[in-house]
């Protein structure tokens, strides 16, 4: 958006209000001013507005207009009343966001296939005012200000949204501030090459006037997603019997209920859901054994044993003798096996000392087939190799719902990139 210089504020805003009203009130044209394109780029997406606010907003066609220093413009300029909602125009996961009234606040969203799409100048005043002192929930929604960590000004990398949900609201924040309010929306290709954004805004505006809808907004609170509600007195009973396969210990319990008491709860669940829970050592020795995620009857099955007091050597030993182990690797000589462990456990050749190590051992029948593989998956090694994996199926079995997908594993691990795992469970679990 252009920079217009203070002594012409009272001029500039009078004329955009005089535009914005006779849009409101029909004397001028919703539609956009778009010119025409050889080979407009459209992606299908939802207005970033709500489709009962599209009465109420305009836009033309700015691209490659030149702005100060040189720059030109590579976005779509959507004008409107200050403070009208800012919605997700796909299902996407947020890349980059900042709270900052006087920088100026944005957020920028990524989508499954890569795309992202960036909403800048969002509101950073008081209803009513041009003060410049909004608090976080007059520019994002109340579910994203929530995330945001104490002492931050960033949402949580990775944190999803739903494609129509309430993401923000409309302002002039940053450099747009001696403007009338709008959205500053840009569409950037997986190349990291931006597109003209209008031609796809132009599209959603017309399937809704056509009869259609782009989506309906809803500002999302943080949903309860668990199978036992955490208000339930038998909800810290839940966790450990779906991560350990039984009760809490009277010390588990109280350290637990400690954490929880302490403003704590999402740190208290995260202790029972780590990597070093019954669950993820009973995934690990799935992926050692079987090189796939548990099945949940499977799995049910061997956390059940596991909280009857069964050790993981005598479920590795069942494991072992398998019918599903019996074709993988039965036949095999120890040499062989050991060479498929290495490779298929922790993704490399072995070292020469390690494998005749483990040769030894199992030829003498110091260990059994059982044995090793437990001391391979349960070595730091393997741990840092499926920590990730082990820790979403810990809070799928949490949430009672089946094991992830591939892209539900790909979108965890992003989301941990950047987060703790009591910070990655709270943000997951808001959001359905």
């Amino acid at each position: 958006m252009t920079f217009v210089p203070a002594r012409s504020n009272r001029f500039v805003r009078a004329l955009v209000g005089f535009v914005a009203a006779m849009v409101v009130f029909g004397a001028l044209p919703v539609v956009s001013t778009s010119a025409a394109s050889s080979d407009p780029v459209i992606r299908h997406i939802r207005l970033p507005i709500p489709d009962t606010a599209l009465d109420t907003v305009h836009w033309s066609d700015t691209w490659g207009a030149p702005r100060s220093s040189g720059r030109t413009h590579e976005g779509v300029d959507i004008m409107g009343p200050r403070l009208t909602p800012l919605v997700a125009v796909a299902d996407a996961r947020v890349t980059y966001s900042r709270f900052d009234n006087s920088r100026g606040s944005m957020i920028f969203l990524s989508d499954a296939d890569g795309w992202r799409y960036a909403y800048i100048h969002l509101n950073n005043d008081n209803r009513g005012t041009d003060d410049g002192q909004a608090p976080c929930n007059r520019a994002f929604s109340q579910r994203l200000c929530d995330l945001i960590p104490n002492g931050s000004n960033e949402i949580p990398r990775g944190t999803r949204v739903r494609a129509g949900e309430v993401i923000g609201y409309m302002g002039d924040s940053g450099n747009a501030e001696h403007t009338a309010p709008h959205l500053h929306f840009e569409i950037i290709q997986p190349d990291g090459n931006a597109v003209n954004p209008t031609a796809s805004v132009d599209a959603a505006a017309q399937r809704v006037r056509s009869g259609g809808s782009s989506g309906s907004p809803v500002e999302r609170p943080q949903t309860n997603r668990f199978s036992v509600s955490p208000d339930d007195p038998k909800f810290v009973e839940h966790v450990f019997r779906r991560t350990h396969g039984r009760t809490p210990t009277s010390a588990e319990r109280a350290a637990f209920t400690q954490r929880d008491a302490g403003g704590d709860f999402w740190a208290a669940v995260a202790v029972a859901a780590n990597g070093d829970a019954p669950v993820a050592s009973i995934d690990r020795l799935y992926a050692s054994f079987f090189q796939r995620v548990p099945d949940d009857s499977g799995l049910d099955y061997w956390m059940n044993q596991a909280g009857k007091g069964q050790s993981l050597e005598i479920i590795a030993e069942l494991f072992a003798n398998s019918e599903e182990y019996q074709i993988r690797y039965g036949g095999k000589d120890f040499s062989t096996f050991l060479d498929l462990l290495y490779r298929d456990v922790l993704g490399r050749n072995p070292d020469q000392k390690g494998k005749r190590y483990w040769l030894d051992q199992l030829r003498s029948g110091r260990v059994t087939i059982g044995t090793i593989v437990v001391y391979f998956s349960e070595s730091s090694e393997m741990k840092t190799v499926t920590l990730h994996r082990n820790e979403l199926m810990a809070v799928k079995r949490l949430l009672g719902e089946s094991r992830p997908s591939r892209q539900e594993l790909e979108e965890w691990r992003q989301l941990r990139q950047g987060n703790d795992l009591a910070t990655a469970l709270k943000i997951w679990v808001s959001v359905s």
